[in-house]
Parts: C-alpha cells; sequence; structure tokens
C-alpha cells in the first residue's frame, strides 16, 4: 500500500465509532456507508458490529421513507407516496414486509389512476367540440423570436456536453464543420449535410465527420448512407454512449437506420450482446427491443422491456411499446394496467418533475379501450386529455379514434363526419409534404 493510500485509508474503528454517532443524530445514509466500509476494511474484526449498525440504518432509512408516502397518501399525491414506498423496499429485506408494502405500492398506483379519471370527469368537453379541425393557430411573430445565440459559445456548450474523450476530438474544427454542426443541432439536416459530405469526402478516415454526416443522414431518411458512415466511426467510439448524459450512441444510431430499412435480423444479431438494458442508452435498448416486436420475438420482448424500465422510468415510450407487446400476447387488461400507470400523474405541488403527457401512449390506450369494447367514457376521457395536450386541437389520428368512438355508441352520424375529419386531415398533411 502506498503512501498516500495509507494517509487517506480511514481506521475501521473510527470509521465504525463515528457511524454510529451520526446514526444517534438521524443521519443514517452517512452512517450506513460508513459502517459497510468498516465491514469490507476488516470483515473478521468490525463486521458483526458494523452490521448491527447497517441494520438499525435500514430500519431509520425506511421509517423515514414510510413517514413521507404516509403523508404524500394523506395530501392525496398517491404515486408520490408509492415512490416513497419504493425508496422504502431499497432497505426492507423480511418478505412478508415486502410483500405488504409491494401490495401497498400497487393499491396506491391504482388510486392515482382513479384520481387522474375523476380530474378527467370534471373537465372533459362534450365530443361534439372536436367534430370539426379548427384554422391552423397563426405563426409566431417575429417580435417573440427567440434571440440567437453566438455560434461560437454555443457550440462550445454543446460539445461540453459529451463525453470528454469524445469531445476533445471536436475541438480545433474549422468554421464550416462548427456551422453545419449547429446546423443539425437544429434539426436542419439539408443545410448541414453538403458541408458534411464535402468534409467526409475530404478526410474519410476522419471519425467526427462521418459520424456527424452519418447524424445528417439519418436525419434525411438516408439510412443506407447513415449505416456506411456509421459503421466506420463505430470502433473508434464503441458501444458507449457519447454524451455524459448518456442519451445516444453510434450503435443506437445504426440501430435506428437499420430498423428503418427493415433489417431486423440483422440489427438484434449484431446487438444481441451490446443493447444490455443497465449500459445502453435509451435510443439503443428503444430500437433492439423494436426489433423484437417486429421479430414477432414477443415474450423475449416483454421480459426485456420490464427491465429496460427499471432503468428507466421516465422514458415514456416504453410502457407504450409494451403495452403493444402485451396486447400481441393476448393480455390486453394488462396493456391497459401498464399505461393507466405510466400515465398517472405524480406531482405535488413544487415538486413536479414529470415528463409531460406522452400523447402516444395516450392513443394506444384509447385504441386498447376500443378494441376491448367497453369503458367508453374512458375513451372520452382520454381523447380531453389529448386535446388539452396539443392545445385543444385534434389530429387525424385522434379523429380516427374518434370515429371508432361513435361507431361504438351506435351514432353512424357522428363516426362519419369524425372520419371525413381524419381524411380532411391526412389530405393536408401529404400535400403539405409533396410542397
Amino acid at each position: 500500500m502506498g503512501l498516500f493510500d495509507r494517509l487517506f485509508k480511514q481506521d475501521p474503528h473510527q470509521a465504525l465509532e463515528r457511524a454510529k454517532k451520526l446514526l444517534d443524530r438521524g443521519e443514517a445514509t452517512e452512517a450506513l456507508r460508513l459502517a459497510r466500509r468498516a465491514a469490507e476494511e476488516d470483515p473478521i474484526t468490525y463486521r458483526p458490529r458494523a452490521e448491527e449498525v447497517i441494520r438499525r440504518a435500514h430500519e431509520v432509512l425506511a421509517d423515514a421513507a414510510l413517514d413521507k408516502a404516509a403523508r404524500a397518501e394523506e395530501s392525496e399525491y398517491f404515486e408520490d407516496a408509492a415512490e416513497w414506498i419504493g425508496t422504502a423496499l431499497d432497505h426492507v429485506e423480511d418478505v412478508n414486509r415486502r410483500e405488504e408494502l409491494e401490495q401497498r405500492v400497487a393499491g396506491l398506483l391504482e388510486r392515482a389512476v382513479e384520481a387522474e379519471k375523476a380530474r378527467l370527469r370534471k373537465i372533459a368537453p362534450e365530443p361534439e367540440l372536436w367534430e370539426e379541425p379548427e384554422d391552423e393557430p397563426e405563426e409566431e411573430s417575429e417580435e417573440f423570436a427567440e434571440p440567437e445565440l453566438d455560434p461560437e459559445a454555443h457550440y462550445d456548450t454543446l460539445i461540453g456536453m459529451l463525453d470528454d474523450d469524445v469531445a476533445a476530438r471536436y475541438e480545433e474544427r474549422p468554421e464550416s464543420f462548427r456551422r453545419a454542426f449547429l446546423q443539425l443541432h437544429d434539426l436542419r439536416p439539408q443545410e448541414a449535410l453538403p458541408v458534411l459530405d464535402q468534409l467526409a469526402d475530404k478526410h474519410p478516415d476522419d471519425p467526427v465527420y462521418r459520424l456527424e454526416r452519418g447524424r445528417g443522414r439519418l436525419l434525411v431518411g438516408a439510412y443506407e448512407g447513415a449505416c456506411d458512415d456509421l459503421e466506420a466511426v463505430w470502433k473508434v467510439f464503441g458501444d458507449e454512449p457519447l454524451d455524459q448524459a448518456r442519451t445516444y450512441s453510434v450503435p443506437g444510431l445504426w440501430a435506428e437506420a437499420m430498423f428503418a430499412q427493415g433489417k431486423v435480423a440483422e440489427l438484434l444479431e449484431r446487438l444481441d450482446e451490446v443493447a444490455v438494458p443497465s449500459e445502453c442508452d435509451p435510443g439503443l435498448c428503444y430500437h433492439y427491443a423494436s426489433g423484437l416486436v417486429a421479430g414477432e420475438r414477443f415474450e423475449e420482448a416483454r421480459l426485456y422491456l420490464l427491465e429496460v424500465m427499471r432503468n428507466f422510468p421516465q422514458a415514456p415510450d416504453f410502457p407504450d411499446l409494451l403495452a403493444a407487446v402485451l396486447d400481441r400476447l393476448g393480455q390486453r387488461q394488462a396493456a391497459i394496467d401498464t399505461l393507466e400507470r405510466a400515465i398517472a400523474p405524480s406531482c405535488s405541488p413544487g415538486r413536479c418533475r414529470r415528463p409531460p403527457k406522452h400523447v402516444p401512449s395516450l392513443r394506444t390506450l384509447a385504441g386498447l379501450y376500443l378494441a376491448e369494447g367497453r369503458d367508453l367514457r374512458r375513451v372520452h376521457e382520454l381523447l380531453s386529455l389529448i386535446s388539452q395536450v396539443q392545445g385543444g386541437r385534434l389530429e387525424a389520428g385522434d379523429y380516427q379514434i374518434l370515429a371508432g368512438y361513435h361507431q361504438a355508441r351506435g351514432d353512424d352520424e357522428s363516426a362519419r363526419r369524425a372520419a371525413a375529419a381524419a381524411r380532411r386531415l391526412e389530405q393536408a398533411a401529404s400535400a403539405s409534404g409533396a410542397g
């Protein structure tokens, strides 16, 4: 052991004594850490004494979490209460106690769903309000346009979000590349690609130019070219996410391009040992799971998505995909329950960190209820919520759901008008795309 290690290595006895004092003061988290350290440093001498401190610390932390759960439940923040009980479960080993707490979590999530349904019943407009699409909203006036950012500072900020080793590759780049990089960030790939094509063709071994051209090609739907570029830089950047937030990676981008081309078998074979839920980024996990679904490997997809959702509990795409899988497995009620939990609120005043409602999940859920042929009132509530999220408007797919809702109610005329509204919006979108 070196001198530096000896100087900064805490004596197990001191660590354990400090853990006891901290525990007496109610600082259980730090007490738990120190007690574990003492047990690891000298297990023969200190583990028995440390285990008693560890046990008491777990009890204190569990009790504190359960107290917060009780207060959240009393205030009718049911999903917050469920999360606090989930925290308490991290400190409970007794099997019977865990089962009891897990049942409480399930009950609280059900109450959260029912509370949301009750809220929507109070605010849901009559279906007739949705019969005709409204005019498109006027474009925002220029006086409210966001001020332009300094390009150099903006570029430095963006590459600062990358992994340190990746960010180093983006320094000292020509102005033309910096501008193209910012255009890609602003989702203007058509403007960026001519410059990126020039740079990548002139420097075919430069992984940064190939990576960014691959991303640009992916954005414009040039999937085969995107795959070529991403394949070329995969070994350089590896399987790990490229940014510090761990949101995207080369294999994740490659998977998106492969899935778009329908090359499912190759995608699954290549990523079988790469798309590990505990290690990969959300995009990689999502496209691997989508590949399992496209390959009709539904049971594998179900198990994979359940594990992914534990690592990305706030990502709304995964419950939506899981619901589709459960429906294909003949478990429609389980699919409905999955989405009801996913869209339930969890926002007590001042501490709401949840993402906005996920409209695709709302649509999937409404479709499941229609397919089930029951609870039409819930379909109406979900359409109301979709309308709220979209600023009082419905899109073509929403009018299709509305048509099914009216059809199920036996109102053929309203169903016809809703279907006609869906067709008009689809034709308008098609004409806009062609233009």
